[in-house]
């Protein structure tokens, strides 16, 4: 059969049928593609969404101790009241105090007690003197010495041997005393250095004996985003669900048109077959790809094209018009078949669609 044949047998009206399916199928694909955007678009929101939601929420607690208040990094930090501070600063200055007489030297401290001792004990010690001379005097022996004594009364000697011993006490008690001191000292100041911290560890004890706050935000990061992470891979995977649909649904569409085209044609023979001969006429643009607009004919004002046919096997290149345009031009030139797409008389327009050639 040849190619006319086939045309007036209802070829045109297969192809054109085969045209129609495939600009539905075309749609179908471009809506495809779009949801499949969407999703992408509405899971990488969601992903954000939780990644904001599960991030650690920072908090305080306040009393009229001190006001604790975590931070995003997972640390804390305390603020004590103006009360707080300034007892806390009191405590430290007398605790600085007693640490600095520790470092003092003993010797000196021992010396300072000795004589404070010495002082209690002298006024006896000159009594104790008088009360001697007194009595030697009343007994005539005032003066009096003895070799056995080193030259003195055993009065005397004993008075002297009092004394010395009585020294001897003070020093040591004037030892054992600095010691002590030194040790009181020591004591006091760990006591006040102690104290002196004690509202930072009740504020603390407001948060709780467990309160890791760093835990807390590295779980919130990390479940964040794990969720994130998830949804990512949801939106990818439903995108590239969505795009191998679209690639199958277009080979379908092409192989249908394809088929409808070459299989009904297969008799068409020279100057392009089937293509040269049928598609001159039809300029519905919906018909047409690789649509890109190379000028404006002079006289009709008309805009012309460049463009190949959907399901063409050479992609051949055609300059032309657009029937949609010419429409409004001179709708006597378009003629709109049964099967809802346009033909154009280009003898009407005075205008010839022609090949391109490609360098």
């Amino acid at each position: 059969m040849s190619f006319m044949d086939y045309l007036a047998s209802g070829g045109v009206g297969d192809f054109l049928n085969a045209g129609g399916s495939y600009a539905l199928t075309d749609k179908a694909i471009k809506d495809v593609k779009a949801t499949g955007r969407e999703l992408q678009e509405g899971t990488s929101i969601l992903s954000e969404q939780a990644r904001a939601g599960s991030a650690f929420q920072p908090y305080a607690v306040t009393s009229d101790l001190a006001n604790v208040a975590t931070n995003a990094q997972g640390g804390f930090d305390v603020n004590l009241s103006p009360q707080q501070a300034a007892m806390q600063q009191q405590l430290m200055g007398q605790a600085q105090g007693l640490f600095g007489q520790v470092g003092q030297d003993p010797a000196a401290q021992q010396a300072a007690i000795y004589e404070q001792i010495r002082a209690t004990q002298r006024p006896d010690e000159q009594r104790q003197a008088l009360d001697t001379e007194a009595r030697l005097l009343s007994q005539g022996r005032l003066g009096v010495s003895s070799n056995q004594y080193g030259g003195g009364s055993p009065e005397l000697f004993a008075q002297e041997t009092a004394r010395q011993e009585a020294m001897g006490r003070a020093n040591l008690g004037a030892r054992n005393q600095a010691l002590a001191e030194q040790q009181q000292s020591l004591a006091g100041a760990q006591g006040l250095l102690t104290a002196g911290y004690q509202p930072q560890q009740q504020a603390l004890n407001l948060l709780g004996g467990a309160t890791p706050s760093a835990g807390y935000a590295d779980i919130g990061r990390r479940s964040g985003t794990e969720t994130g992470s998830q949804i990512d891979v949801s939106g990818l995977e439903a995108r590239m669900n969505s795009e191998n649909m679209a690639n199958q649904l277009r080979l379908s569409q092409q192989a249908a048109l394809l088929e409808s085209i070459t299989g009904a044609g297969a008799g068409a023979t020279g100057g392009g077959g089937f293509w040269d001969s049928l598609l001159k006429s039809l300029s519905d643009v919906r018909l047409k790809e690789n649509v890109e607009k190379v000028g404006v004919d002079a006289r009709t004002g008309l805009n012309l094209y460049n463009f190949s046919y959907i399901g063409d096997p050479d992609s051949v290149l055609y300059e032309g018009v657009m029937a949609q345009e010419v429409l409004e031009y001179m709708p006597e030139a378009v003629t709109l078949r049964e099967d809802g797409f346009y033909t154009v008389s280009y003898g009407m327009l005075g205008l010839t669609m022609k090949e391109v050639e490609v360098a």
